[in-house]
């Protein structure tokens, strides 16, 4: 499943290597396969034994037909390790190019040097190099580089918002593949008593569950069901940090809309709606452009959406009137019909 994704995404190289991994059988490669296992079986097969004086004979023509029959696989493991490797191949010799073009000067000296000459890199070229940095970052982000702490978690940082851009645009499943899921995990359990590496980490944990073409495959992960309890593990060191307590909202919002009942039910079970209504709960004056309020409120919506039992427990907790609270005191609230169905309820007196 994962090598016809990534064919879907016109990168041939990545799903050479997961087959290659996953120890695929090869039975018919380049097309020519097929023929050459039918000459084989005409000229070596069903002979009847090698018999009178044509015995050798026929032994030699079994040999020479299961050698070209042979052949084909063969070339075709050479061409898989020729595609895999054609990328660091390319780009390394682009590299001795243009560092033998900045090593010549000019005859007479004093002027200076040669211009470098710049390198067409192609499309694919582009698209390795993006690989590449992708997986750096999230290998820095776990294992940053540095001697203290201090310079550890600032290097985690930087990569960890690095890679939050890109899972909130156009790259989140080339983030997801080259294992953004898993840094986020492991950064949530290493750095959770630092506010800064933990909020791009939900940052970058919205954007995975929030695009189309990488929800529903965090969803079938493990992770995707030990998300709750990390996250709220991750919050309880802030827990009057409003900023992180609307972060996380944000992520466990997302969270409950793709995961369904199932998602909802462990978020509540592992505490979510605690921070949730402490931080609904301070004044007007501790948020007042409602930047994190929408963010909290659009939380409890999602998971009381189609839920009977959590909405009866938002009710006599008191979390709904703190919800309607909210949206009394900022009436810039919108979230444009995703809750339209909980209207009435958020309106009921009892």
């Amino acid at each position: 499943e994962a090598a016809l994704d990534a064919v879907r995404v016109n990168d041939v190289y990545l799903a050479v290597e997961w087959l290659e991994g996953n120890d695929v059988t090869k039975t018919m490669m380049l097309g020519n396969g097929g023929a050459n296992n039918n000459n084989y079986n005409n000229n070596g097969g069903g002979g009847g034994g090698d018999r009178g004086g044509g015995g050798v004979m026929r032994q030699q023509q079994q040999q020479q037909s299961f050698a070209s029959s042979a052949s084909p696989f063969k070339s075709s493991d050479n061409e898989v390790r020729r595609i895999t490797q054609q990328s660091s191949s390319s780009v390394a010799d682009r590299q001795q190019t243009t560092t033998m073009n900045s090593s010549v000067t000019r005859r007479g000296g004093g002027a200076g040097s040669v211009p470098r000459a710049r390198v067409a890199y192609t499309v694919d070229d582009m698209y390795q190099a993006r690989k590449r940095a992708v997986m750096m970052l999230a290998m820095m982000a776990v294992n940053p580089p540095g001697g203290s702490k201090k310079e550890q978690e600032a290097y985690a940082c930087r990569s960890l918002t690095a890679i939050s851009r890109l899972a909130n645009g156009s790259s989140a499943y080339m983030v997801l593949m080259l294992g953004g899921a898993r840094c986020a995990t492991d950064c949530l359990k290493v750095y959770s008593a630092n506010k800064e590496v933990i909020i791009p980490v939900f940052r970058l944990l919205r954007g995975l569950l929030t695009n189309m073409s990488t929800m529903m495959k965090l969803k079938k992960q493990q992770r995707f069901r030990l998300l709750p309890k990390a996250i709220c593990e991750s919050v309880y060191p802030h827990y009057h940090d409003l900023e992180v307590c609307g972060e996380a909202a944000h992520t466990l919002w997302a969270a409950a809309t793709v995961g369904g009942t199932d998602t909802q039910d462990r978020i509540t079970a592992v505490g979510a709606v605690d921070f949730i209504r402490d931080a609904l709960a301070r004044p007007k004056s501790d948020d007042p452009t409602a930047k994190h309020t929408k963010k909290l409120i659009g939380c409890l919506l999602a998971l009381a959406t189609h839920n009977k039992r959590i909405q009866d427990m938002l009710v006599n907790t008191g979390v709904r009137a703190l919800i309607r609270k909210g949206l009394v005191e900022h009436s810039s609230i919108s979230f444009h019909g995703e809750f339209a169905s909980l209207r009435d309820w958020t309106k009921a007196e009892f």
